[in-house]
Parts: structure tokens; sequence; C-alpha cells
């Protein structure tokens, strides 16, 4: 696959990076397979920290999968009187957000690269 060309859709999908990759596409902020467990970090404590010195953060999610951890950030977000404060974009290689959970995601930006 070293000539430059991109994937077309179906052969994408059946590819070892995304076949592979369950870990990432459920990725949550705490608990096992988590931010926290996994890279040691949450990304929302670090979000909340930057929000003393700026009236606006945000989060670009690469790979996110499902984007279940930024749907968990938004919810905690919510909770804490945040929300307005802080933008969440998720960007993955192929779509694969719940519909029942997606509109508690402020920008799901997920498209296939192959896609225009």
């Amino acid at each position: 696959m070293g000539d430059g060309r991109l994937l077309d859709d179906e052969a994408l999908h059946a590819s070892a990076v995304v076949a592979n990759n369950a870990m990432n596409r459920e990725r949550q902020l705490t608990g096992v397979n988590s931010y926290a467990r996994e890279l040691g970090f949450d990304p929302v404590d670090r979000l909340v920290a930057r929000l003393a010195d700026a009236d606006r953060v945000a989060w670009l999610d690469l790979c996110c999968g499902t984007g279940r951890a930024l749907v968990d950030a938004a919810d905690r977000l919510r909770h804490a009187g945040l929300a307005d404060r802080v933008r969440l974009t998720g960007v993955d290689l192929v779509d694969f957000f719940a519909a029942a959970r997606r509109p508690a995601l402020p920008e799901p930006a997920c498209s296939s690269p192959t896609s225009t």
C-alpha cells in the first residue's frame, strides 16, 4: 500500500487499522479502557484547569471512534455548568457514533477520508 492511494470505504472498514481499534472506538474518560487508565490523564480535568486562564477552551479528539469519551465529557461539563465554555470535536476515519448518543456530542465531525 505504499503507492499513496487512499483506501476506498470497503477496504478501509476491513483494514487492520480500523478493524483492530476496538479499544479506541469505545474509549471512556475513566475506568477500564479510558484516557485516565491508558494515557494517564482525564481530559475534562485538563480542560477545567485551562479555564482558569481562558474564557473558552477546546478538545479535538482525533480517532475518537464512537465519541464515547466526548459524550462523557459533554455530560460532565454540562453538569458543572461549563458546557458553553468548552468546544468538543470528534474526528474519525469512519462514522461509528451511536445515533442515540449523537445529540449529546456538540460537534460530531466524523467522516471517511474518501467521502466528499
